[in-house]
């Protein structure tokens, strides 16, 4: 007997996908949205499961895929899209001892964005020592990734980067599980893929001396390859259940 909401994945169900329906997004053969004949269950979650990232976790799917999944679980999700990565640390530091205090199991995801998404990220390394701005964001996101190591230290926890390369553990990304890509893997540098970082880093030439041209460059090629997977959609986000739940199956939970 399952303890799922349905018997099949949600990727087997929800198949049809819109891209003008931006409320829901799937339906099922049907034309009924998530939950229409869910199944009732007696599970009672033992467990907490909490997760920090952007929009890629704040996702409704990555939400229904893991209530449909892991009835055990309690989801405590303080992703939030468009979210920085020294905001999330900033939010762990203020979670952890209460989530400590409770007397259950935890498991921690951590998936960190872009870094350059807050000021604050800039604060972590001197850009001095640098020519180039994926170098510089390879730096810091390797700091971010101590410094959310250390706090969760002693915890059952699995740290890793949404869609921006991964250069600190070897752990999978979330844009690893999302299927066939049309484009050759560029370098694997550290991209930040919002044209207004850039300006922002070009109006203080003084500051951050890179080859701004020559990362813009390398940017684009790496965006195209990002865009160009089979479940990422137009806005360079997820569009369907299947890479959660592989990436969720990966898990130790």
């Amino acid at each position: 007997m399952t303890n799922k909401l349905y018997d099949k994945p949600l990727s087997a169900i929800y198949s049809i996908y819109d891209p003008n329906d931006t409320g829901c997004k799937k339906k099922d053969k049907d034309g009924f949205n998530f939950g229409w004949d869910y199944k009732s269950r007696d599970t009672k979650p033992k467990k907490l499961f909490y997760a920090l990232g952007c929009s890629w976790l704040q996702d409704n799917f990555f939400n229904r895929t893991f209530i449909n999944n892991y009835p055990e679980h309690l989801l405590i999700n303080r992703s939030i899209g468009g979210m920085g990565n020294s905001l999330m640390i900033d939010i762990l530091k203020k979670d952890i001892n209460l989530l400590k205090s409770f007397n259950t199991d935890l498991y921690f995801l951590v998936s960190f964005s872009e870094v350059g998404r807050n000021k604050n990220d800039f604060k972590l390394v001197n850009p001095i020592n640098f020519t180039s701005s994926h170098d510089y964001f390879a730096e810091i996101l390797k700091r971010q990734h101590n410094e959310v190591k250390q706090i969760l230290e002693n915890t059952n926890a699995y740290i890793t980067t949404s869609f921006t390369n991964n250069n600190f553990n070897n752990n999978n990304t979330l844009l690893d599980f999302c299927g066939k890509q049309a484009f050759k893997k560029p370098d694997r540098h550290v991209y930040h893929y919002n044209a207004g970082i850039y300006e922002y880093m070009k109006d203080r030439d003084n500051i951050f001396s890179f080859n701004h041209h020559k990362d813009i460059e390398a940017t684009l090629l790496s965006q195209k390859w990002f865009a160009g997977h089979e479940f990422v959609d137009d806005t360079l986000h997820v569009n369907g259940y299947e890479p959660y739940e592989k990436f969720l199956e990966g898990l130790s939970l």
